[in-house]
């Protein structure tokens, strides 16, 4: 089975995290597949592709792989702009506390990063 990577924004306002709502319902952090690229770089292009945010000192922080051979490599960033959603992929954004997110139907590997950041936020 062929690895597929994918590299996700955790932007972070006022103890909130930013997530999207895919076409399919579920929420995520933003952005995407690497396709060959440096993540970092991906991240970037995904960031501004589906949100028009700018993004700024990426950090990584952990990378979560899935029995079904996805690698997701998350990051912290800070982010710039006015959020406009790129339809063809996203209807939705909001700010949610890690308590709230429990109430959303989540992707699993961004249901697993919240829960890492739940356990940072109570400890820090």
């Amino acid at each position: 089975m062929r690895n597929r990577t994918s590299a996700r924004g955790i932007v972070k306002r006022k103890n909130k995290y930013l997530l999207v709502r895919r076409l399919d319902g579920r929420y995520e952090f933003p952005g995407g597949k690497t396709d060959g690229e440096h993540p970092k770089k991906a991240l970037e292009r995904e960031m501004k592709e589906e949100t028009n945010l700018n993004i700024k000192d990426p950090e990584h922080i952990k990378t979560l792989y899935s029995k079904e051979g996805y690698w997701t490599r998350f990051y912290k960033t800070k982010a710039n702009g006015k959020i406009k959603l790129q339809p063809e992929e996203l209807n939705e954004y909001r700010y949610v506390t890690t308590k709230e997110s429990k109430k959303l139907r989540m992707t699993r590997p961004s249901r697993r990063m919240l829960n890492v950041l739940k356990k940072e936020d109570k400890n820090g």
